[in-house]
């Protein structure tokens, strides 16, 4: 289901899905979120029977988690885990307003990481990433800047996703996830006055013109945002047609520039005068 745009969106609690890789820690860092064992843990892979909803307080506001930890117990080992845990890590992701992402510190970015990643963004949900077990790397100054430059080079489609180490077993900046979920969930939901975005494009556009195709000279008159959660922006010219994907690329970039959308899918459409 499509989140709701009405300005409700804001008061009801936000549904949170926790997802990664198998043995990322995804039971442990609900259990240590909500104080008690609601999720039972076993160091076995993929061993969480079910997609579990946790009604859950902090600080005055309302949450629900989503784990999306495992497998249903049935399935056999040769079967094919990866497909199962996608279909149902994706029925949670499309279940929630935003996507906490787990990635094992230890392990760094892996394949199963980079699908994951996008079946999330495709969903258009807003998320985070939470590089869990940072209690396992050994710490030296800038430990934590040179390993984010690695994961942000490794992710370099994703940069506009905020960051934070964590340890689900310590608890370390555990609440801290919280805070960004409030964050990306407002910036998921925020509308943009007209006068503004026309203000944007009118800057963006004096920057950077268009470039001519097929000898039409291609105007940008107008913007306006459609909806939110994503926040959706219409924009009005003579040949939309012949707006190139660089050109898209370029206004998406002058937008998140412009007005942050940390953690948010945006999308950008076009359409006829």
């Amino acid at each position: 289901p499509e989140p709701d745009d009405s300005a409700g969106a804001m008061d009801r609690p936000i549904r949170v899905a926790i997802v990664g890789r198998p043995n990322v820690g995804k039971s442990s860092f609900i259990n240590k979120l909500i104080g008690f064992d609601r999720n039972i843990v076993t160091p076995m892979a993929g061993t969480t029977r079910d997609s579990v909803d946790t009604p859950f307080e902090h600080e005055g506001r309302q949450y629900i988690l989503v784990d999306t930890a495992g497998l249903r117990k049935k399935f056999k080992v040769t079967e094919n885990l990866e497909f199962y845990t996608t279909l149902r890590t994706g029925r949670a992701v499309d279940a929630s307003d935003v996507a906490v992402i787990l990635i094992d510190a230890v392990d760094g970015v892996t394949a199963q990481d980079q699908h994951i990643l996008t079946d999330v963004i495709e969903s258009r949900r807003a998320a985070l990433l939470a590089i869990n077990k940072w209690d396992l790397i050994e710490k030296e100054t800038g430990t934590a800047e040179a390993y984010a430059k690695a994961i942000n080079e490794a992710l370099a489609h994703y940069s506009y996703l905020p960051m934070v180490f964590i340890s689900a077993l310590t608890g370390q900046r555990v609440t801290k996830v919280l805070s960004l979920v409030d964050q990306v969930h407002a910036e998921n939901n925020r509308e943009i006055p007209t006068a503004e975005l026309n203000d944007w494009l009118q800057q963006a556009v004096g920057r950077k013109h268009p470039p001519a195709r097929k000898g039409k000279h291609i105007k940008l008159n107008y913007i306006t945002q459609l909806s939110v959660a994503p926040p959706t922006f219409v924009a009005f010219s003579n040949y939309p047609q012949l707006i190139d994907k660089s050109y898209v690329s370029y206004l998406n970039n002058q937008l998140r520039d412009r007005f942050g959308f940390s953690g948010v899918s945006i999308r950008l459409k076009f359409r006829k005068k």
